[in-house]
């Protein structure tokens, strides 16, 4: 495994899957990586995914394909390539003060467009482990009720770097 192009090793759940799997024990998970497999039969082996990793990372890819064929006496290697994420918070105000402004979340639908698109469904709410990259944020509905939405605060397209922080106000009045 990798982390932001660097090696890694450590805890990783996922499942080996062929025409009759590899058994990695009774729930068919495996877990530390770098692992090795030996006296595998030949046939096509699927890589699948199932959590764990390097902490406040996702998976990017498997490479160099999840999906592969074993020949009779040969290897396959697998590398899952996981990615520092950001952070992304979407808050809202109503006249300048906090909204909703206790507890729970309030319904809104709106899309984050960049590298990790998102669909919002409530306000706040707060997108973990998300790539690097540029993101603009759209309003669609919601809200509080008979407000009008003013601005999106500080800008409605903001830059996330890895490991950071941005957030994004909905500014409705009333």
């Amino acid at each position: 495994a990798t982390l932001d192009g660097s090696a890694w090793n450590g805890r990783v759940d996922y499942e080996l899957k062929d025409t009759i799997d590899i058994d990695c024990g009774p729930t068919k998970s495996c877990g530390n990586l770098p692992a090795t497999i030996t006296s595998a039969i030949a046939d096509t082996y699927t890589l699948i995914y199932k959590g764990g990793g390097p902490p406040g990372a996702f998976l990017k890819t498997i490479t160099p394909n999840a999906r592969q064929t074993l020949t009779s006496g040969g290897s396959i290697t697998y590398t899952l390539e996981f990615e520092t994420g950001g952070t992304i918070q979407v808050n809202a105000t109503l006249n300048r003060s906090p909204w909703p402004p206790t507890p729970p979340p309030q319904a809104a639908t709106y899309t984050l467009t960049g590298p990790s698109p998102q669909n919002g469904t409530r306000l706040p709410q707060t997108f973990s482990s998300v790539s690097a990259g540029s993101y603009t944020l759209d309003f669609t509905s919601g809200g509080p009720s008979g407000a009008t939405l003013n601005a999106i605060l500080p800008s409605p397209t903001q830059t996330l770097i890895k490991g950071g922080l941005i957030t994004f106000t909905f500014d409705f009045i009333q």
